[in-house]
């Protein structure tokens, strides 16, 4: 059943991809909201905040790995309305290592990392550890969980 709902998540992540808010004012590298949009297929993004588990799921590693891969969709929005700023050639790598809950909230965000390859690009970083701080996990942990992940962006 787990490796079903993975590889659901993996092909609800690959339709997503372009996906646009529209009516979206905000300008590339603002922060992001915690609301939730619609790609272009129609397809719900959840809001950063929003749950994503049935009530009575667990964490374990199939849901830390598909939670980080449907919760980046967000990440790779906020990367796509840069690039329409910064241009096509807007690349980089964001590590950052987070602080899991045993309540599944993201307690601390802490930058390790960017790497932009247009140096104005910096307030793009800000929007996305702005928006990994709403993420959540299934609860279930027995200690605080400090996980590091790196997160490529390039066209």
């Amino acid at each position: 059943m787990k490796q079903v709902l993975l590889t659901g998540l993996l092909v609800i992540l690959f339709a997503m991809l372009g996906c646009e808010k529209s009516g979206d004012t905000r300008q590339p590298g603002q922060n992001a909201t915690s609301e939730a949009v619609t790609g272009e297929r129609g397809i719900h993004v959840p809001a950063p905040d929003e749950p994503l588990w049935p009530e009575g799921t667990t964490f374990n590693d199939s849901t830390r790995m598909a939670t980080i891969v449907v919760r980046s969709l967000a990440l790779d929005q906020i990367y796509n309305r840069a690039v329409s700023e910064y241009g096509s050639d807007l690349k980089g790598v964001v590590s950052v290592r987070m602080l899991i809950e045993p309540s599944g909230v993201v307690s601390q965000v802490e930058l390790l990392d960017d790497n932009w390859n247009k140096p104005y690009a910096e307030s793009l970083t800000d929007s996305m550890l702005f928006n990994i701080q709403l993420w959540t996990f299934p609860p279930g942990l027995d200690a605080p969980l400090a996980w590091v992940q790196p997160f490529k962006f390039e066209r």
